[in-house]
């Protein structure tokens, strides 16, 4: 087989990563344990490098066992690789992200017999070529929250639920969308658009239609400035939300805290 190895093979595995997202490819996960086997299929919402995580939605309900190898198939490029559980919720569940992703091969094809189809010629068709995997289609998209990966709805239920302070209680019927005060010291990690950075800051308050959030640098940020949520404190979202800087405020006037307002692009509330 064919092997794509994750640190060797950094740019072509990121690549075909990317496309199983993008596309929503059907993915085939097992899983063979002491009640029998656990057979699921799944999307890929999103996989990333820091966390060394993949998180996936499933179709269907599934029981995983911690610590037994969780092995995967995917029909659009013939392909496997092996994983492990990191954590199971109802609707998705994460696991690590593959050392090696295991591609069929014209020989291996060839032995495969299957009564009435000629496997060798389905390969042929569906054979992993990352030369020509095409990535026009924008891997971030902007998204509602309908469309969402249930694990975002479900970060995201409980960020936009939370309780509203006294000062925007008097102000509520003023505003589009309330804004919330998160508890206790909240980070959020935005990332300007097409930059490689990702900024981890202080959260100062939140909302769906925007979100507001603090920085000691000034000039950081610059009103019209288009950036992305990437994620709260240690969370990743699958899909990013978009803004754009509406506002750069001192905090107060010794100017060494900036309030930098951001308001989502519609179609993500």
């Amino acid at each position: 087989m064919k092997t794509l190895t994750k640190d060797i093979d950094f740019l072509a595995y990121n690549k075909v990563l990317r496309y199983l997202k993008a596309n929503q490819c059907p993915l085939i996960i097992w899983q063979g344990h002491p009640e029998g086997r656990t057979i699921v299929h799944c999307v890929l919402n999103s996989f990333h490098d820091e966390s060394k995580l993949m998180h996936l939605d499933k179709i269907a309900d599934a029981k995983f066992y911690e610590g037994l190898p969780i092995f995967c198939y995917v029909e659009q490029f013939q392909m496997i690789f092996k994983s492990e559980l990191f954590d199971l919720a109802e609707k998705y569940f994460s696991i690590y992200m593959p050392k090696e992703l295991k591609v069929i091969e014209e020989r291996e094809a060839r032995k495969v017999v299957i009564p009435g189809m000629d496997f060798s010629t389905l390969w042929k068709s569906k054979r992993l070529k990352v030369e020509e995997i095409d990535e026009t289609q924008d891997y971030y998209r902007v998204k509602s929250m309908s469309q969402r990966s249930n694990r975002d709805q479900e970060l995201l239920g409980l960020e936009f639920g939370v309780s509203l302070d006294e000062e925007d209680r008097l102000f509520a019927d003023k505003r589009e969308s309330p804004r919330a005060r998160p508890q206790g010291n909240k980070k959020v990690k935005v990332q300007k658009v097409n930059g490689e950075i990702i900024h981890k800051l202080r959260l100062f308050d939140l909302s769906r239609g925007g979100l507001a959030f603090l920085s000691d640098l000034n000039g950081m940020f610059n009103k019209t400035e288009k950036l992305m949520v990437t994620g709260f404190d240690e969370f990743d979202l699958d899909d990013p939300i978009f803004g754009v800087v509406m506002s750069v405020r001192p905090v107060d006037e010794a100017q060494d805290e900036w309030k930098i307002g951001i308001k989502f692009e519609d179609g993500q509330d």
